[in-house]
């Protein structure tokens, strides 16, 4: 009897994958950050052919790219550059994304994270909405952190050199 206890007690068990299902607009807000990084790449492939996402996911975009978990932020970023790159009414939506990237991303712990945003700050001098990213960036200089007003001063200057706002 012991010997089986013991067999069986300490049998490996084969990891266990999580499945979140669901309508996407409750994965971009689930507690669990695997499912909010989930639903961040879907929402990435939804705009890579450049259709237009519908007013239920643009509403959520202040709450993605505010996100308190680094590894689903920077899902949220990539999902963000395709988002300007390829939708060709992405601009209009800079005023609910920049001040997300300005506190949040260019700070960030992660030197990926924070080329990244500042990748998305070019990207959406690029796209036309000079003045609203260029005042979040004057914000940026006001900033607690020296890190986010540095990064916010090479985003300028950066953004001088291309672009020559």
């Amino acid at each position: 009897f012991f010997r089986f206890v013991m067999d069986t007690e300490f049998e490996e068990q084969p990891p266990q994958e999580e499945v979140f299902s669901g309508p996407l607009k409750e994965r971009l807000v689930h507690k669990n950050f695997k499912a909010r990084k989930a639903a961040y790449e879907e929402l990435q492939g939804l705009c890579a052919t450049g259709e237009e996402l519908s007013e239920e996911y643009v509403e959520l975009f202040k709450k993605i790219i505010s996100d308190t978990n680094a590894f689903a932020l920077e899902a949220a970023l990539e999902f963000f550059v395709v988002y300007f790159d390829k939708v060709d009414s992405a601009s209009k939506h800079a005023s609910q994304v920049a001040p997300g990237v300005v506190e949040k991303c260019l700070g960030a712990n992660k030197s990926s994270t924070a080329k990244k945003a500042q990748d998305l700050v070019q990207l959406m001098f690029e796209v036309g909405s000079t003045e609203i990213v260029l005042c979040e960036l004057l914000k940026g200089y006001r900033h607690k952190s020296p890190k986010v007003r540095l990064a916010a001063v090479q985003c300028t200057t950066e953004a001088l050199k291309n672009f020559g706002v």
